[in-house]
């Protein structure tokens, strides 16, 4: 079976590094550092009028986990390109792009193939379509970079618009809000009236 799309990156460790800290504002993202802005702001408020310290410490212990993941993806990123890719010597990945999956095969600078990785577009994590460039998250620290130069057939516009048509919308947002309630419907007096004068025809 052909692929759609058939695109030959060359490993490069600042490409590697910079996709892997973009996934970091599914954490850390504008919203949040405003919510920890807002609770320093009440911690603060708090300690200084009513010597309540209570608010400042969860704003504490709230830092310390996000500087602890920060330095995670920052070890992750370091580490993991001279761990994946320069001690086993490979320099190039291909990525082939189906109808229903991706096959990613992992090759040393002579083209030889190391070994081969499928991912189905369904358990796809997530997308980011940036200026230039698509960044592709295929499960927990793995992750894939593609430039427009890497690309042997199309555009990178038609690459990622293949992908929007595979691919659900949810996973082009890095950050997803769950709702874990469902939607609740309005009230109102002429719905009540509408329901009642069913009941009655029965």
């Amino acid at each position: 079976m052909e692929s759609e799309y058939k695109v030959v990156q060359k490993l490069d460790k600042k490409k590697y590094f910079n996709c892997s800290m973009y996934y970091l504002k599914r954490y850390a993202g504008i919203r949040e550092i405003l919510l920890m802005t807002v609770l320093l702001a009440i911690g603060l408020w708090m300690y200084l009028a009513y010597d309540l310290i209570l608010i400042l410490i969860f704003f504490g212990i709230t830092l310390i986990l996000l500087l602890a993941a920060i330095v995670l993806f920052l070890i992750t990123s370091i580490l993991g390109y001279k761990h994946d890719f320069s001690s086993q010597n490979i320099y190039y990945q291909t990525l082939e792009f189906f109808e229903d999956k991706m096959i990613v095969t992992s090759q040393n600078i002579g083209g030889e193939a190391f070994y081969s990785e499928e991912h189905p577009y369904l358990k796809i994590d997530k997308i980011a379509i940036k200026r230039g460039k698509i960044y592709i998250y295929a499960g927990v620290a793995l992750f894939y970079y593609v430039y427009p130069e890497s690309i042997e057939n199309g555009s990178i516009q038609d690459l990622a618009q293949f992908l929007k048509d595979h691919i659900e919308s949810s996973k082009f947002k890095i950050k997803t809000t769950v709702r874990r309630f469902p939607k609740k419907g309005k009230l109102s007096l002429l719905k009540d009236e509408i329901e009642k004068d069913m009941d009655d025809e029965k």
